[in-house]
């Protein structure tokens, strides 16, 4: 296009148009169409207050609507099948270094592409061979590192409980003091 013609000028106005105008419409909608953008149970339930007219959903809409988002709640939780060799690898573990086969529990994890781990210990050795992992670990993980528990000889496992004055941030204990809630079988 030359310089000045009537199409460049259009464009250079509509660049500068669009901005403001993709503004206020996204302000609009957070602001005056906030409850039609809501989940269809809470959309219901505001049109229900608006009309004063009742607008049911069905219990197995709603038990539909409750299933549709719990399995979105695992599908985020699982990895994927292409990464499941890697499912270990950005997992933060804690080995104790009283215990006495910390060497071996450190290759066999190195196996497992576990790239973080710590040592911790006060010199002390454990009374039993414990695995306490944090709560926020999902199932598939926590399976797998008690599988690795039991093939180096760990005989039980808890949770990690936090304390006010803990600074740790390792997500599982190799070794870790304490009671623990179970037993590995």
């Amino acid at each position: 296009m030359e310089p000045g013609s009537v199409e460049s000028i259009a464009l250079v106005i509509a660049a500068i148009a669009n901005v403001p105008v993709f503004l206020i419409a996204v302000f609009l909608l957070q602001t005056k169409f906030r409850p039609e953008l809501q989940e269809d149970a809470y959309y219901s339930s505001y049109l229900d207050r608006k009309t004063n007219q009742a607008v049911t959903v069905s219990k197995s809409e709603s038990q539909l609507i409750h299933i549709s988002n719990r399995l979105s709640a695992l599908e985020k939780q699982a990895p994927d099948e292409q990464h499941n060799s890697d499912i270990l690898r950005g997992l933060k573990i804690g080995i104790n270094s009283s215990i006495d086969d910390t060497d071996r529990l450190s290759d066999l994890l190195a196996q497992h592409n576990i790239k973080y781990v710590s040592h911790f210990g006060t010199g002390e050795a454990p009374l039993e061979r414990a695995v306490a992992i944090s709560p926020d670990v999902p199932q598939v993980i926590i399976d797998k590192v008690l599988d690795i528990a039991r093939e180096t000889g760990f005989t039980h496992f808890g949770y990690l409980t936090k304390g006010p004055f803990e600074d740790s941030e390792e997500d599982v204990l190799f070794g870790s003091y304490g009671e623990s809630e179970y037993s590995l079988t």
